[in-house]
Parts: C-alpha cells; sequence; structure tokens
C-alpha cells in the first residue's frame, strides 16, 4: 500500500516542529498513565501504529525501536497522533512488543479531544515483535483529521526509541 496517505503528528512543547519524510509530516508520540494519551516526552517513539485502508500502516513490519522493554514496569498507555491525507478506515491498532511486555493489552482509537472511537483487546500475541488487533468493525476516518491511537499495558515495560523524530 502507499504509505505516504498516512502521517502523524503530536503536539510538542513549548513550540510546534514539523519534519517531512517520505510525504508524512510527522512530529512526536506521546505517553501517559491514562487511557488517552495527550503528552509527549524527548522526542519520543512507543511504537504504536495503525492499520489503515486504503494503505497499510504507518510502520513497516521491519521497523523495530531501539529499546524493546523500557525498565518501567507500572502500567501504561502509549499512542501515536495521526492525520490522514484522504478519508478511509481504521480497522486496527498495532503496537510493538518487547519480551518484557506481558500483561495485558488494550488496543484504542480516539479523536483528538479524547473521545473512544473503537477498543479491543489483544489476543493470541506471541512474545515479542509487532502485535495487531482488528476493531470487531472498522472506524471511518475524514481526511486531514487528527485521531490518536493507543495501546495500554498492565505491566509496563513498553518500546521506546528516544529521540526518534528529531533525527529520522
Amino acid at each position: 500500500g502507499d504509505k505516504a496517505l498516512l502521517h502523524h503528528a503530536i503536539h510538542e512543547r513549548p513550540a510546534h516542529r514539523t519534519r517531512e519524510r517520505r510525504g508524512r509530516r510527522k512530529r512526536r508520540i506521546q505517553i501517559r498513565r491514562d487511557e488517552h494519551p495527550t503528552d509527549t516526552y524527548k522526542a519520543s517513539n512507543y511504537w504504536v501504529d495503525v492499520v489503515f485502508t486504503p494503505s497499510n500502516s504507518i510502520w513497516d513490519n521491519t521497523a523495530v525501536p531501539a529499546v524493546p522493554s523500557q525498565p518501567d514496569s507500572k502500567a501504561s498507555t502509549a499512542g501515536v497522533k495521526f492525520k490522514a491525507a484522504t478519508a478511509g478506515a481504521i480497522t486496527g491498532i498495532r503496537f510493538y512488543k518487547g519480551p518484557q511486555n506481558t500483561g495485558t493489552h488494550t488496543g484504542s482509537l480516539w479523536t483528538s479531544d479524547g473521545q473512544l472511537l473503537a477498543s479491543a483487546p489483544f489476543t493470541n500475541e506471541t512474545a515479542s515483535g509487532w502485535q495487531q488487533v482488528n476493531f470487531p468493525t472498522p472506524v471511518n476516518i475524514a481526511a486531514n483529521t487528527t485521531y490518536i491511537a493507543s495501546y495500554h499495558t498492565t505491566s509496563g515495560y513498553y518500546s521506546v526509541t528516544r529521540p526518534y523524530f528529531t533525527t529520522q
């Protein structure tokens, strides 16, 4: 698929900075300890992804984090804020799982102001690598509208690459 149809962005404090890469405008990834992530930390990539139709996803299946299991054992939610260049449907959420991230995981899709659009628990996970959950019903999204894809882990040990968006 044409991954250039998706681009992601996130609010960066205190100023906004945009970087261009393969036709996608992007900024930072965010993490918080609640269900709707809103903050960011040091241009980190927390390896959360969306499954988008008619394209594919933001991250290639061969993409891997610098730190597969961040040594933080607290339950947390990580996410990516994104916009699609075209209308389409989000059929699910993906995240990169390190070997220590052994808890229960839930993928969610949100509006930028925190309205939950879809959520589903991950099942049949492998010990590590990309994990995917499909929503029972695909969620139609509008072009040039901001959404947030997130996953919640009960065990912590999320994957991270820091800094990412300032160096990619």
